[in-house]
């Protein structure tokens, strides 16, 4: 999970500044550090990584929009952090919630437009250490439901994707 909380911020820095990166790649996919793959012999496992990459697929070929966070700061950083994106009447909202130990409630507002629905994807585990391995491949991975939107609570250590789709 520690891990999938770098990539997740990562990810949202390239996506805020996709005026300024034309591409970024991963350069290990399988079996190095943050790697998004397992492998050994006929063993083959997907990582928290390999979701948070599933997770953000949305922002591609999307256009990039600008997201406010008005939120506290810990250790110098804003607890919560990430980006936005449209493509026709969607808009993919990304979020970190880079607090360990503690839930994040955040009001979503959308300027200009009005919700029809939304739903949410998180990935996280109330272990930050957690991680899939050949024996439990499922250990984390993401869960989807619908979700009202206004108050939102971001688990700790997690990231968010909320699917918005626009009336």
């Amino acid at each position: 999970m520690r891990d999938a909380v770098i990539a997740a911020l990562t990810l949202d820095t390239f996506n805020r500044h996709a005026d300024k990166v034309f591409m970024a790649n991963i350069a290990q996919m399988v079996n190095n550090l943050h790697s998004l793959f397992l492998a050994d012999e006929e063993k083959f496992v997907a990582t928290p990584n390999f979701y948070v990459y599933e997770m953000y697929t949305p922002h591609h070929g999307a256009q990039s929009i600008k997201v406010e966070f008005d939120c506290e700061v810990d250790h110098g950083l804003p607890v919560l952090t990430g980006s936005a994106s449209i493509n026709g009447k969607l808009i993919t909202l990304t979020v970190v919630n880079i607090h360990t130990g503690e839930n994040v409630e955040a009001e979503i507002t959308i300027d200009g437009g009005a919700i029809k629905e939304a739903r949410r994807t998180i990935l996280s585990h109330e272990d930050i250490h957690a991680h899939n391995t050949f024996d439990d491949p499922y250990e984390v991975i993401p869960e989807t439901s619908d979700v009202e939107l206004g108050k939102v609570t971001f688990k700790p250590a997690s990231i968010t994707r909320l699917d918005i789709t626009l009336a």
